[in-house]
């Protein structure tokens, strides 16, 4: 136990607190519980200094926080950003129906805004005066040509905020509603048209999507896999991304099993890892106009 000074408007008082462990059961070969999961750790390490996340890798499999926060109290900063539209800032490109960045707004209980900011679906900017306009896409970016980064989002706060509101992080991974639209980080609302006899996204069919994952994901990506790496001449991107000469393309990383801080956590979660760490690859499935991830398998390094 431990105290814990807060500044108030107009003293100076303290709380005894305990540091709280937070079990997500979850299953990380699933590419949106892995990079929502990092997402998690990112939001918690920038309302706590001293948080430490790892993976379960036996059974029960899951994500694993422990800091100052209980879960109830981290699970309502993260409801009142992902189902509140006004916390989220797009700033525009030149030119383009894509933002340059997504500021995003989150408010811990008793302590200053905390924004992050979003840009995972591009690799590289290019300055016009005093405007800047996307040069070259990322391969995160997988959904649909008629679809943006800011209609996808602000259709999932919208739906996120009319959605029964979860009483656990385990059930925002799990709350799903239907939607036309997404990013393809989750196997779950794939849909092969050649094995379904039609296309859903073709014919505007709502399909079972999971907001709360997929706007997790973003945060995840951004942080523990950051754009700007990508090959020459490839439709390549962060660390972790293998191009069609590496077997196929997809996403590569790893599981860290003991607790870390989140600068060490970004680390091992990459494709170098830490020793005797599970590795695992989720390949880039391309269907006409979009992709999405498959469902990720272990690779033995």
């Amino acid at each position: 136990m431990r105290r814990r000074y807060r500044l108030g408007k107009s003293r100076l008082d303290w709380q005894m607190s305990t540091r709280h462990q937070i079990a997500i059961p979850c299953h990380p070969a699933n590419p949106v519980d892995y990079l929502a999961c990092c997402g998690f750790a990112e939001i918690l390490s920038r309302a706590d200094r001293t948080a430490l996340t790892h993976w379960r890798t036996a059974a029960p499999l899951g994500f694993v926080m422990e800091g100052n926060f209980t879960e109830g109290e981290f699970l309502a900063m993260i409801l009142a950003t992902l189902r509140n539209s006004e916390r989220w800032k797009f700033v525009p490109a030149l030119e383009t129906n894509e933002p340059a960045r997504i500021e995003v707004d989150f408010i811990p209980e008793g302590q200053p805004h905390i924004i992050l900011v979003l840009d995972w679906w591009y690799e590289t900017l290019s300055q016009v005066g005093q405007d800047v306009e996307i040069a070259k896409k990322s391969a995160w970016k997988m959904y649909a040509g008629q679809q943006t980064v800011l209609k996808i989002v602000m259709d999932m706060v919208k739906e996120a905020a009319s959605m029964h509101e979860p009483a656990s992080l385990a059930g925002l991974l799990a709350a799903r509603a239907p939607m036309s639209g997404r990013f393809g980080f989750d196997p779950r609302s794939s849909r092969d048209a050649l094995n379904a006899g039609f296309s859903s996204n073709d014919l505007g069919l709502p399909v079972d999507t999971y907001p709360f994952a997929e706007l997790l994901v973003m945060f995840g990506a951004c942080s523990f896999f950051p754009s700007r790496c990508g090959r020459a001449g490839e439709l390549s991107s962060a660390r972790g991304w293998r191009g069609p000469g590496d077997g196929g393309a997809g996403f590569a990383y790893h599981l860290w099993p003991s607790p870390l801080p989140v600068t060490l956590a970004r680390l091992a979660a990459g494709p170098v890892g830490f020793p005797g760490a599970p590795l695992l690859f989720a390949a880039r499935a391309t269907r006409k106009n979009y992709s999405n991830f498959l469902l990720a398998q272990p690779i033995i390094k």
